[in-house]
């Protein structure tokens, strides 16, 4: 495959986008996890057998 165009035009690329029934809006993005819980300073080791 090979680059034949690159759109810079904001309202190009939203007609564009619409045409082919793509969305127009970014994803949203999701929060941040927090750390590991093996990070927490209270964590302790499992006693598996």
């Amino acid at each position: 495959m090979r680059v034949v165009a690159f759109i810079t035009q904001p309202s190009t690329v939203r007609a564009i986008l619409a045409h082919l029934g793509e969305p127009i809006r970014p994803p949203t993005i999701a929060p941040a996890r927090g750390p590991p819980l093996w990070d927490r300073p209270d964590a302790r080791p499992r006693d598996d057998p």
